[in-house]
This record gives C-alpha cells, structure tokens and sequence, in this order.
C-alpha cells in the first residue's frame, strides 16, 4: 500500500509540475521578469496570456492589445465608445489606437490583425502612446551600424525608444528594423515603458462608471457593485464587456428597450453592460421603484440572451440582487 502511494503521489508531481516545465518551454529567462511584472501590474492582455509560444512573433492585433492596456494603465480613454474603422477586424483596443492615430491600416481598408510586425513598426506604434502620455523623446539612430536601412517614417520612433531605453540594438549593433518583434521581446519593450513612467496603476483600462445617456455614474457603481450571480466579479465582468463587440452590445440593448417590460417599474439598462461569455450574452440592469413610504428602492437585475440569426431571445427568468433604498 506505501508503494502504491508513493508511485500515485510522484505521478501527481509529475503531472502538477507540467506546467512549471511548459512555461519554461514557452520564453526565455530573460524575458521572465517582464512578464511577471506586467502579470502583475494587470497590463498583460488575455491575447497573450495561455500557452503561447511567446518566443514566436507578436502579431499586429496582439501587440495593438499589449500597447493599448499600457496607455489605458496610464491616461483614460473610452475603450467602449472606439468607432471600427476596418472591414476585416472589430476590435475595441484596435479600434481605440486607430481613433487615436497610434496605429494605421492598409489602402484596402483593411487591419491585418494576424500579420507580424516589426522592429519598426513597434518602435513607431509605442512612441505614438509616448507622445499621447507626453514621455516621447528626442534621440539618435545614428549609433546604429545599419541606420540607414530605418525607414525615414520609423526613425523619430527607434530615436525615441532608445532615447527612453525600450529598444536597443544587437551585440553586432544593429537595429535590425525589418526584423519581426517577438512576443518576448514586445513585453519587455512595454515593461520598460512601464518603468520609465512609474505612475502606471491601471485604474482606468476599464472604467465603465461615468456619466453618460444611459446612465449616472453612480448608477454604474451601483449596477457593478451588486451583480447578482456570484460566480461573475466586477473585474471579470468588465473585462468581458471590453471583449464583447460593441455593434452586438448596441443590437442587444436595442432589442432589450422593445422587449415587453418585465415590470411596472423603471427599468435601466445600458449596452456598457451587456457582455458575451461563452455562448451567451447577459444583460445587467437596474430597476427602480418608489415604495408606499415615499422611499426609493432599487435593486440590480441579470438577465441572459440568447442570439440565434441576428435575433436576441431575452430570457424571462431573471437573477436579483436584494432591494436598496437610495432615497428616502
């Protein structure tokens, strides 16, 4: 019987420690720090968390995530109201860096969101958040034996990443500006970036509570403070509102507000609190109502979605958060 348990406990040694050797596989030791620290700091986006391979390049979507969570960690900017601009992605942290001119598209019309990018290209992408935070500065690309090869429209963005100290060259001393910029190697840049404006806390990436024409800033606070389905936290589900496209929260919302009330009372609801996960979308609403004592009460609803061709199917069973009185 000791045999038997010593061989199941080094199995399940074996097994719980897999993912020690798999994350071992996956970066370089250089490059861990860095991802610890934005771990940490809540500025690794989800398209690079799991198990990628984070020594592969970082694709134009993935690293416009990584760059986007970064500004949002520093200055605040409506994630949610981003207009799309491409007709091959619909993407809320793409969408925001094209609004605000941090990145472009193609003639076409299009994004490219799985196509890599490059030394260049990140180096011009990432200043265009310094210059928004006001840290841009002025350098030199000449100590590079292959300056020459930087684009004229790359080398404000390399001087500057060098000046601050995200970018640097190789042992040979070359830039390498065609060279395509890992996922590693992109999460250090930004960890530097980090470093270099040390008031980065994230306190806005994803900031839904403000006044708006659906709804009071309170009222957010409100809403997101007493969800009444215990399994989502606030912070899941607003990551989860950020991720879901803002075309379907509106089509959801709409499709909500000619819904048969559920109640006599007044209802609230917003698509910046409409979210998808899994197969599902949920709506999370406020109802109010005025008691026979004159009080005001108020309570926060949840309720799922089904969307089957383009159709929302709101469900009739709701889950409730206990009433609140608000005024008196």
């Amino acid at each position: 019987m000791k045999k038997i348990l010593c061989l199941l406990l080094c199995i399940l040694i074996f097994f719980s420690s897999g993912n020690i050797f798999s994350y071992a596989q996956v970066m370089d030791e250089w490059a861990r720090p860095a991802y610890k620290n934005l771990i940490d700091k809540k500025i690794l986006p989800d398209v690079l968390m799991g198990e990628k391979n984070l020594k592969d390049s970082i694709t134009r979507l993935e690293f416009t995530h990584l760059i986007i969570t970064y500004l949002l960690s520093n200055k605040n900017y409506n994630l949610i109201s981003a207009k799309k601009e491409y007709s091959d992605v619909n993407d809320t942290f793409v969408n925001l860096a094209s609004n605000l001119n941090i990145t472009t598209g193609y003639t076409d019309g299009t994004f490219k969101p799985n196509m890599n990018i490059t030394r260049s290209e990140a180096a011009v992408i990432a200043n265009n958040v310094e210059i928004l935070l006001g840290t841009s500065k002025n350098g030199t690309i000449n100590n590079f034996k292959d300056y020459k090869f930087i684009p004229n429209w790359a080398e404000k963005g390399v001087g500057s990443m060098v000046a601050i100290g995200a970018m640097s060259g190789y042992p040979n001393k070359n830039f390498m500006p065609s060279k395509n910029i890992s996922r590693q190697e992109a999460i250090i840049l930004v960890d530097k970036l980090l470093k270099n404006n040390k008031s980065s806390n994230l306190i806005d990436a994803f900031n839904i509570s403000k006044n708006d024409e659906y709804m009071s800033k309170a009222q957010y606070d409100f809403a997101l403070s007493n969800i009444p389905m215990s399994k989502y936290k606030i912070d899941t589900v607003k990551h989860n509102i950020f991720l879901t496209d803002i075309e379907k929260r509106h089509k959801i919302y709409n499709d909500f507000k000619k819904f048969v009330p559920f109640s006599n009372n007044e209802i609230l609801v917003s698509p910046n609190l409409i979210f998808d996960d899994v197969n599902l979308s949920y709506i999370i609403g406020i109802e109010i109502k005025k008691t026979l004592n004159g009080k005001l009460d108020q309570r926060v609803f949840m309720v799922k979605v089904y969307t089957d061709n383009n159709k929302s199917k709101i469900e009739s069973e709701k889950e409730y958060s206990p009433w609140f009185t608000v005024s008196k």
